[in-house]
């Protein structure tokens, strides 16, 4: 059987917002753009899958609001009444739960036939997907994700490098994802950073510090050797976190975005003020 993997990958400060903070209910856009994905998708597995009369049994799931799932099971049961030797059997989770199910499946090797992984441009509030790719005759994964962690006094370095290949059986040509980021900090007011072993990462700093952050970072989901337009981005950011105590911060950020070169959406600039208090768990 065909397996799908729809890939959806945005930046990492986004990831890590969704990660820190609370969920946010989903903006029109974000609903309208999952449920064309969705369609998208499916409408690939059918012309893949499903020629002839041939029965072919596909498993799919995702995450999101009621919204998003309501509009993606209209587009599966309007693509199976179109194509009615295909089943798919659906599932649909929170955020957190959709994660947890799919590493236990990605280590058994059951993982779905059509799944997504994904994150937003650096704004929860927006909740528009950034770069978005499909890629069909998926056989296996290998991921590269080296990291540098460099400190000294009141100055830190953090930097990773990601690398996704997916290779695809009948002789097609592999698809390869990758980007990176680089993060320079600095303690305007503060003690030196400190290192903690249980996060193997920074320390928090200590109360009533004010930190200075600036990052760069780069994805792509674009592969011409595979046929594959899924976009690039590059994210510039510049952050001042206060620290109130171990536990609450209090962030001011600004962001400039550019994405270009993909084939579901055209280029767009983007620049973004955020504030928020932030409590750390």
């Amino acid at each position: 059987m065909k397996k799908f993997v729809s890939l959806l990958l945005a930046f990492s400060l986004a990831l890590c917002l969704a990660a820190c903070g609370g969920s946010t209910a989903s903006s029109p856009a974000a609903e309208s753009t999952a449920s064309s994905t969705a369609e998208s998708t499916a409408s690939s597995t059918a012309d893949a899958a499903s020629t002839g009369d041939e029965e072919v049994d596909l498993r799919m799931a995702w995450w999101g609001s009621q919204d998003r799932h309501d509009r993606t099971i209209k587009a599966i049961e309007l693509y199976e009444s179109l194509h009615p030797n295909v089943k798919i059997e659906y599932e649909y989770y929170s955020f957190d739960d959709y994660f947890t199910k799919l590493k236990t499946l990605v280590a058994s090797d059951q993982v779905w036939d059509i799944f997504q992984l994904g994150g937003n441009f650096p704004t929860r509030v927006d909740q528009v997907k950034a770069v978005d790719a499909t890629v069909d005759h998926a056989m296996n994964m290998f991921k590269f994700t080296p990291e540098l962690l460099l400190s000294y006094q009141k100055v830190a370095l953090e930097a990773q490098y990601f690398f996704n290949r997916y290779n695809r059986r009948q002789h097609i040509h592999a698809f390869t994802g990758q980007g990176g980021y680089v993060t320079l900090r600095g303690l305007l007011i503060g003690d030196r950073y400190g290192y903690a072993m249980v996060d193997g990462g920074l320390a928090t700093p200590s109360a009533k510090s004010l930190e200075l952050v600036l990052s760069y970072n780069y994805t792509t989901l674009t592969d011409e050797h595979a046929g594959i337009w899924g976009g690039r981005v590059n994210d510039v950011s510049a952050t001042l976190n206060y620290y109130i105590n171990k536990y609450m911060l209090f962030r001011f950020r600004y962001a400039y975005t550019h994405r270009w070169d993909c084939d579901f959406a055209p280029k767009v600039d983007l620049s973004a003020f955020q504030a928020r208090l932030q409590i750390i768990f």
